[in-house]
């Protein structure tokens, strides 16, 4: 229980909610996570590998690669969550639209 402590301690503020799943895939192991609440609609897949040139069969369902960008991680996605990136993408996806548009329009 001092273990949990004190972990608790030095741990970063805030609460991640998601459900884990262990996907098996060619004899590979992934965890994906399925987010909750502010961070509704993010799914990332996971695979440890025991060497870092390890080949990995990707299945058909797996996305971009974002090892290494720092917004999804667990600590970004509690100050910043994806609902709030999504919304910033839509947003600029839109007014792109819009100002071709109106660059079209005589």
């Amino acid at each position: 229980m001092n273990d949990a402590k004190d972990l608790l301690n030095i741990s970063e503020p805030g609460v991640i909610s998601k459900t884990r799943y262990y996907v098996r895939y060619a004899e590979q192991l992934f965890e994906v996570d399925e987010f909750h609440e502010g961070n509704l609609g993010l799914i990332v897949a996971e695979i440890e590998l025991k060497h870092e040139k390890s080949c990995v069969q990707k299945p058909k369902w797996l996305g971009e690669e974002v090892t290494g960008i720092s917004k999804y991680y667990n600590s970004s996605l509690v100050n910043t969550p994806f609902l709030i990136i999504l919304s910033k993408i839509f947003a600029h996806a839109i007014s792109n639209a819009f100002f071709v548009e109106i660059l079209i329009v005589d």
